[in-house]
């Protein structure tokens, strides 16, 4: 799953209903590269060798307005710069990030 302060986390299940506490791992590579970004969605390569699984996210810095002190809907705004990015994760930890595209809208 994505988180808003620009992680990647996963988790095993035990069951349906039951998570492996013990197999939470955190994947930081885009938190790293762009701490502004919040993870907007995730996909993994279906093609790609198990071994070396891909990791592709989208990623923008949805609260960085906000956290510049500008409110969120204020009609003096219109327009602001809004560079939204796809990533691809891969290598050990999925440590290696090599943006794909960017200033998407």
């Amino acid at each position: 799953m994505g988180t808003v302060n620009g992680q990647v986390l996963s988790v095993a299940f035990k069951s349906n209903d039951e998570v492996d506490k013990s197999s939470f791992q955190a994947y930081d590579a885009i938190k790293k590269k762009y701490p502004d970004d919040s993870i907007a969605g995730i996909q993994f390569d279906p093609t790609q060798d198990p071994e070396d699984p891909h990791l592709y996210v989208a990623h923008a810095p949805f609260f960085y307005w906000w956290k510049q002190g500008y409110p969120c809907f204020n009609e003096s705004l219109c327009y602001v710069p809004f560079p939204a990015r796809i990533s691809r994760l891969s290598g050990p930890g999925f440590s290696q990030e090599t943006t794909l595209l960017e200033n998407l809208p």
